[in-house]
């Protein structure tokens, strides 16, 4: 018997001693469907994260495209920036929206 009485496991009240026993056996019992949204959340900060990415990829290419047209009219070196970057946006949409599907 505790010193608390018998309501009392450790100084924690019995009802909640009894709720987080039953709360770590659900969190140990449903692992799969917690596995799979996290997988989920990922996915989705990884999808979310292409999209900001995308976004300054072309605020990032119109600002380049307005100090080239405006200081060098006559030499378009845009194009080469454009297609760096480009490429570079190419790899990583398809290593976030094509690549999972081919793992899974």
């Amino acid at each position: 018997m505790s010193p608390l009485g018998d309501e009392y496991v450790t100084g924690i009240p019995k009802t909640v001693a009894m709720n987080r026993i039953t709360e770590t056996k659900m969190k140990s019992d449903n692992s799969q469907p917690q596995d799979q949204n996290d997988a989920a959340r990922r996915r989705a900060r990884r999808v979310g994260k292409l999209y900001s990415n995308a976004l300054l990829y072309l605020v990032l290419i119109a600002a380049l495209f307005a100090v080239n047209a405006l200081m060098f009219p006559g030499r378009w070196w845009i194009v080469w920036p454009a297609l760096g970057l480009g490429l570079f946006m190419l790899i990583r949409a398809w290593h976030v929206l094509v690549t999972p599907r081919f793992i899974e």
